[in-house]
């Protein structure tokens, strides 16, 4: 997109503002990623006001640049009048993220009222005949929809040659998900659920030895079996009840990349500066993470590399966090953050981490809404830890990933900006993004 010269100069302006000397190379990268989400975060803000004083809910470049413009003069004026400090632009960030937040969470309350059994307490719930039909009306209506928007991607262009290459990777995957719950619950014949492969999109199932979900279910009538495409079904109607409320949802699904596994797809369109998904876990509070601690056996095993630290050096650690089973207390159809893969090398990020504090000033508790709060602590802060200087009283510590610019049925795939090994390595298929950047990062104690 391009930018008028005004804006490099307001941009670099803020950034000179910023930098502050005898901060540490950590504290300026971390003001940094704080300057960039409060614009991101800003920015939406005033598209979506823009929207809702307007009957028109187009967008033109023009007017997207020009918001863009708003959000910087903003930042600018606020930098140069108070030189904020990076404490001060962490509890503006928590303000800027607070509407959006508890917006979101409402949206999983509204859903799960109107869904049968996508918030309970039980492992797996019976689901009657009129329950059943409702699920089945869903997800029908959602492989419609699907379809259709693949036949339309998916037709001959002006030479008349095939359009393959226009085509969704994630409707693709996502119509092989629904295919997958339709046809073991009888919802659709073989015959139907197999019709779409035989076009100019070939067997796009057969490329893959896990089924769309990522799964390798040997047998679905296992009671194991049978749980998991419970949880399937559930998911998948959820995401699309979401997607009407808010523009999008999320599920995991088998990733696009080579060899990843499950990823995080976004599911409809989210403006950039949307909070996208949450790392679910336990949450380590800085005082209790001693060096003795951090090198017992506890902090050992990361397979998967799903301990991830915010810049107050909060740890979640989401090991043991579920992707399947979201319709429990801690829990939110959100929280699958923790399988979102690290960006392949010569793509960019679509996605950023951002810290998320569960404020008591939110009301959550009153609101029935802490039950989405996908976190509990490990260890519970101590009073005259870290949170005894904090402005707000946090009921719980999160961490979250925003949308780094406007997205639409895509997987999401953000930095995930390793600290090194001890001898300076990292692990063979990962590449960092950013060197400069991660150095910054870590330029203090190596935690992970």
């Amino acid at each position: 997109m391009s930018r008028s010269p005004s804006l490099f100069h307001k941009v670099r302006h803020v950034w000179n503002t910023f930098f502050r000397k005898g901060e540490t190379p950590r504290e300026l990268q971390e003001r940094n990623d704080l300057y960039m989400s409060i614009l991101s975060l800003r920015h939406r803000q005033l598209r979506m006001e823009r929207n809702d004083d307007s009957s028109d809910r187009s967008e033109s470049r023009e007017q997207i640049e020009a918001l863009v413009d708003a959000a910087v003069a903003e930042l600018e004026d606020e930098m140069v009048a108070h030189k904020k400090s990076v404490v001060r632009l962490r509890y503006d960030q928590q303000n800027f993220l607070a509407p959006q937040l508890t917006h979101t969470l409402r949206a999983f309350q509204d859903v799960d009222a109107k869904l049968p059994a996508s918030a309970s307490d039980e492992e797996m719930v019976e689901i009657g005949a009129e329950d059943e039909a409702t699920y089945k009306m869903v997800l029908l209506n959602e492989y419609e929809h699907v379809l259709s928007s693949l036949e339309t991607n998916g037709g001959k262009n002006s030479s008349g040659t095939s359009a393959e290459s226009r085509l969704s990777p994630y409707l693709l995957t996502k119509r092989s998900a629904l295919e997958t719950i339709l046809s073991f619950k009888k919802w659709i014949d073989e015959e139907n659920a197999s019709s779409f492969k035989n076009t100019v999109l070939g067997d796009f199932v057969a490329q893959h030895e896990s089924d769309a979900f990522g799964y390798c279910v040997q047998n679905e009538n296992t009671d194991m079996g049978e749980a998991v495409r419970h949880h399937q079904m559930i998911n998948l109607a959820r995401a699309a009840f979401l997607r009407e409320k808010l523009g999008f949802s999320v599920l995991s699904l088998r990733s696009t990349i080579p060899g990843a596994g499950r990823g995080v797809f976004l599911d409809g369109a989210a403006k950039a500066g949307s909070l996208v998904a949450f790392f679910p876990g336990y949450v380590w509070p800085k005082e209790h993470l001693t060096n003795k601690v951090l090198d017992s056996s506890l902090f050992q095993t990361d397979p998967k590399l799903q301990l991830s630290i915010r810049y107050d050096d909060m740890l979640i650690d989401a090991r043991k966090a579920p992707y399947t089973v979201l319709n429990r207390k801690k829990a939110n159809p959100f929280a699958i953050a923790h399988i979102a893969n690290h960006v392949p090398e010569g793509m960019k990020s679509n996605c950023s981490t951002v810290a998320i504090n569960f404020t008591s000033k939110l009301g959550l508790k009153k609101a029935g809404l802490m039950r989405y709060v996908p976190n509990a602590y490990a260890r519970l802060p101590m009073i005259t830890g870290q949170q005894a200087l904090d402005r707000d009283a946090i009921d719980m510590h999160g961490f979250a990933l925003l949308a780094s610019r406007d997205l639409k049925n895509e997987e999401l795939m953000y930095d995930y900006r390793l600290s090194p090994g001890p001898d300076g390595s990292y692990p063979d298929w990962y590449h960092p993004c950013d060197i400069e950047a991660a150095r910054n990062r870590w330029w203090q104690e190596k935690l992970m």
